[in-house]
């Protein structure tokens, strides 16, 4: 499976592709990040594009959740 491939489109920070970005995207991002055997988009996940799905994205999701003026790249 491979989520968030070259050319596929998808919405930064919607980490389950259901069309929002909420506290399900964050749950997810959460459990990943905590090795729970989960389904994400890694692409929509790393919200900052450094090319890694790690707390820094976790961090910045949860600031725009919170209604923090950040810009996902």
């Amino acid at each position: 499976d491979a989520c968030g491939a070259v050319g596929e489109k998808f919405t930064t920070g919607d980490i389950n592709d259901d069309g929002k970005i909420n506290n399900k995207d964050l749950g997810l991002l959460m459990q990943k990040l905590n090795g729970w055997d989960v389904e994400i988009n890694d692409a929509a996940a790393d919200v900052n594009d450094d090319g890694k799905v790690n707390n820094k994205d976790y961090g910045l999701l949860m600031q725009y959740l919170n209604g923090w003026d950040v810009e996902f790249k």
